[in-house]
């Protein structure tokens, strides 16, 4: 139980015949880079929003709004600088 909650995993995760696939990992584009390990809440926070994305898009769809395009882009190979301040 104590392995769950310091993972922030469901115990039953713990007890499957062979691990879950893992998502792909994003680029963390504050320090851009390569293979570096991203921060465990930065980890959580993503399986967050990928487990919450689904809901909204239904609750969008289902009020008749439509989801608005996030317009920031980002590129790996530009300094930090420029990125974080836009």
């Amino acid at each position: 139980m104590d392995l769950a909650r310091a993972d922030r995993r469901p115990l039953v995760a713990f007890h499957l015949s062979s691990p879950p696939v893992p998502p792909c990992e994003l680029l963390d584009f504050r320090t851009a880079s390569e293979g570096a390990a991203t921060a465990p809440s930065l980890r959580f926070a993503l399986r967050q929003a990928r487990r919450r994305r689904p809901i909204a898009v239904s609750l969008d769809n289902a009020l008749g709004t439509p989801a608005t395009r996030f317009p920031l882009t980002a590129n790996p190979e530009e300094d930090r600088g420029p990125r974080a301040a836009r």
